[in-house]
């Protein structure tokens, strides 16, 4: 016997225990509720036995499947960050690299647009390219906005300065995160509170 048709023989008896498991229970629960002479090894029990037994099979495969996505759901995100930072670069590569004031002017027109995505996104831009040419890091298409904070982590950029310039940098990156992941939009407070930590990280950046 082979391993497939061991599995097989494995799968139909334990198909065959769970049904016949089902119908004596269904036995038991309708044996007080049914007149006496009531045949209870009728065809309408066997199928009921069926459906219940296939309901339980689906139900537990989705079970399954539900926590199968939710264990690879990160994984999932950060490669899909990964892909688009990729296709970023490469269309920078095409396009010569903005600077910081076409960002921000891009960021202020988007605003009143009330694309607040768009102008958070713009601003995340200007700060990636200020913390590069401040040297505080290289922009990496590998690398997610999380391993771009752990990175600004080690370099002690945020270890010994206040606690609301670690708050300013994790509300950009991390709103910026939020871009890439489901349809959710960013509201107005949400694009006020990255225009208030830019600000606040505006005067730092030129001291490292």
């Amino acid at each position: 016997m082979n391993w497939l048709d061991e599995t097989s023989w494995h799968w139909a008896r334990n198909w065959r225990q769970m049904t016949e498991w089902l119908q004596f229970q269904l036995q038991q629960l309708f044996k007080n509720s049914l007149p006496a002479d009531t045949n209870l090894e009728t065809d309408w029990l066997e199928s009921l036995v069926t459906w219940l037994a296939w309901g339980i099979v689906i139900l537990l495969g989705g079970v399954l499947i539900y926590l199968v996505l939710r264990f690879l759901w990160p994984w999932w995100q950060r490669w899909r960050q990964r892909e688009q930072r990729q296709a970023e670069v490469k269309q920078t590569a095409i396009v010569p690299p903005r600077p910081v004031s076409e960002w921000l002017e891009q960021a202020r027109k988007l605003q009143v647009q009330e694309d607040y995505a768009g102008a958070c996104r713009a601003l995340y831009m200007a700060l990636l390219i200020r913390l590069e040419e401040g040297g505080w890091l290289n922009q990496d298409p590998s690398r997610t906005d999380r391993e771009y904070l752990r990175g600004l982590e080690s370099l002690w950029v945020l270890g010994n300065r206040p606690l609301h310039l670690r708050e300013a940098f994790s509300q950009i990156f991390l709103t910026h995160e939020e871009l890439y992941y489901g349809n959710r939009p960013i509201p107005a407070e949400t694009w006020q509170s990255c225009q208030k930590a830019y600000a606040d990280l505006e005067p730092e950046l030129v001291r490292k």
